[in-house]
């Protein structure tokens, strides 16, 4: 990966943990405190759009990835990220608000 430019995922090990502890799984202590010294720059939290539909790999209800949309920013909150928060909007505002933020 480069090192003199942004890289963008679409998820995490924070995510993993929320996902892990759902299936009853337990972090052990290393795992957390890797958490605690491994950490992304910026998270940009992306506010959940309006119309939630399932798909071959969104397969929870619309009420199940609300709840989970919670925990995950629990989560990050939990590690002591400031989460930037991306408003529901078509995909191209959305760009423009992150490019903006990286700009700014």
């Amino acid at each position: 990966l480069p090192t003199d430019a942004p890289v963008f995922v679409d998820t995490s090990c924070i995510e993993t943990l929320v996902y892990s502890r759902r299936a009853g799984l337990e972090e052990g202590e290393r795992f957390a405190a890797w958490l605690r010294s491994f950490r992304y720059r910026t998270v940009f939290f992306l506010e959940p759009l309006e119309h939630y539909e399932r798909t071959e790999v969104r397969l929870e209800d619309a009420g199940t990835a609300q709840a989970l949309s919670a925990e995950i920013e629990a989560c990050y909150q939990e590690f002591g990220y400031q989460l930037v928060r991306v408003p529901a909007a078509p995909l191209a505002a959305r760009l423009e608000f992150i490019h903006a933020h990286l700009a700014g």
